[in-house]
């Protein structure tokens, strides 16, 4: 009764097979609003897991956050891009 695309179960196929099982119609707007929902959930998950890959916490960025903590914004800000200026000028070098 469902279709099967890559392992995965087609929400639509699902929800038209709860439907007849109920012996209900099924309206387009509810299968719209589950696969919506399963697409958003999909990419929210996605932007979390990139963004936890994407910010590690180390040595320099706790200077960064220690020196706005404690000078101020401006003053973290030049930190990271004085740390910034740093890793691009190793990257030329090692090129």
């Amino acid at each position: 009764m469902a279709t099967i695309l890559r392992g995965q179960i087609v929400m639509r196929d699902f929800a038209l097979a709860a439907a007849s099982r109920r012996g209900q119609p099924l309206r387009f707007v509810e299968t719209f609003a589950a696969l919506l929902m399963h697409y958003l959930l999909l990419i929210f998950s996605g932007f979390l897991m990139g963004l936890i890959a994407a910010v590690p916490i180390g040595p320099v960025n706790l200077i960064c956050v220690r020196r706005t903590f404690a000078f101020g914004p401006l003053n973290g800000f030049v930190s990271g891009l004085g740390a910034a200026l740093g890793d691009g000028i190793f990257a030329a070098i090692n090129g």
